[in-house]
C-alpha cells in the first residue's frame, strides 16, 4: 500500500503486507501488534515514546533525555530502572551542576553522588564493600619512599581478644581475675591493649610472656622485635624498674624483657619472678604476616 502526502491511497488488497507513506503519519495513541493488542508502541503524553509488552510499560523516552526502564512517574532528566513488584528503582541523573545521582527506593532516598566536575565519590549511605581478599585502595598515584613495597590498603578491623600470662614452652592451670584486650587492625599494622591479672598463675614453661595476640606476628629481619610498652604492673615477686614486651617472629605471644636496675640489657622473667595475682597492662603495635 502506498500512501500519497495528498491523501490518495493505492493497493488491491484490503489488507496490505507493506505501507509506504511520502509524508508523515500521525498517530493519535500507539501502534499496536497484530494479534497481540498488548504489546505497542505507545505516544502518551507530548515528546514521549512508550514500549509496552504485555500490557505494561516497559520503556519510555521522553523530550530531556531521560530513558526509563520500568514504569513508574516523577522522572526527569535521567536514567531510570524501576521494579513495580517492589515498587522501588534505580536511577541515574545528570544535574546541573555536573553531579550524577543515584537513588534507590520508591521514595527517591540518596544513595551516592560521583561528581563528574571532580572526580569525587560519596556515598550518603550504606557502606563501600570490598567483595575480594587481598582488594582495597590502591595509593600509587602519591610519591613513593625507596623502600616502599606496596601501596594498597587492602584491611580494616576492630575487635576484642583475651590475653594470657604463659610461657615460651607452655603453660597449664591458669585462671584469671581479668581479661581484657582490644586491637585494631589498618592494613598488616597491628595495635594491641591489654589488663590481664593471675587468679592463679599454674604452671609457665620457659620465659613469661603476653600470649593470645589477635594475629600472628610478621617475620623477617624489617619486622621482627617490635616493642611493647607495660604501663602498669602488679604482685611480681620480683621487684623490677622496668618491663617491655617483645614481638618476636611468626608468633602470638609476646615475652616479657625487665631489669632491676641500672642494665646494659634486658633479661627475661620466669615463673618464680611473678606471684598468683600477678598484672600487666599495656600497649603494643607490631606488623601481621
Amino acid at each position: 500500500m502506498t500512501i500519497k502526502q495528498q491523501g490518495g491511497i493505492f493497493g488491491r488488497n484490503p489488507t496490505f503486507n507493506n505501507v509506504t507513506a511520502d509524508g508523515d503519519v500521525t498517530i493519535a495513541d500507539k501502534i499496536v501488534h497484530a494479534g497481540d493488542t498488548d504489546t505497542a508502541i505507545r505516544f502518551s503524553a507530548a515528546d514521549t515514546v512508550d514500549i509496552e509488552t504485555a500490557g505494561f510499560k516497559r520503556l519510555t523516552v521522553t523530550g530531556d533525555g531521560s530513558v526509563q526502564i520500568g514504569s513508574t512517574s516523577g522522572f526527569t532528566n535521567k536514567v531510570f530502572v524501576y521494579d513495580s513488584s517492589t515498587s522501588s528503582g534505580v536511577y541515574i541523573r545528570q544535574d546541573g551542576s555536573g553531579a550524577i545521582q543515584s537513588w534507590h527506593g520508591a521514595g527517591g532516598a540518596e544513595r551516592g553522588v560521583f561528581e563528574s566536575t571532580t572526580g569525587n565519590l560519596k556515598l550518603s549511605s550504606g557502606n563501600l564493600v570490598i567483595g575480594t581478599s587481598g582488594k582495597g585502595i590502591d595509593f600509587s598515584a602519591t610519591a613513593q619512599a625507596p623502600g616502599m613495597t606496596s601501596e594498597l590498603l587492602d584491611d580494616y578491623e576492630e575487635g576484642v581478644w583475651n590475653p594470657i600470662i604463659g610461657g615460651s614452652g607452655g603453660q597449664s592451670g591458669q585462671s584469671y581475675t581479668a581479661q581484657y584486650g582490644s586491637y585494631v587492625k589498618v592494613g598488616s599494622l597491628v595495635m594491641c591493649t591489654f589488663d590481664v591479672v593471675l587468679a592463679t598463675k599454674g604452671t609457665i614453661t620457659g620465659e613469661v610472656q603476653i600470649a593470645g595476640l589477635p594475629f600472628t606476628s610478621a617475620s623477617g629481619a624489617d619486622f621482627r622485635y617490635a616493642s611493647a610498652s607495660l604501663s602498669l604492673w602488679q604482685n611480681l615477686a620480683t621487684s623490677y624498674v622496668y618491663l617491655a614486651g617483645l614481638v618476636v617472629d611468626n608468633s602470638t605471644g609476646m615475652p616479657i624483657r625487665a631489669a632491676t636496675g641500672a642494665a646494659t640489657a634486658l633479661s627475661s622473667i620466669a615463673t618464680a619472678d611473678i606471684n598468683n595475682n600477678a598484672r600487666f597492662s599495656g600497649t603494643v603495635v607490631y606488623r601481621a604476616a
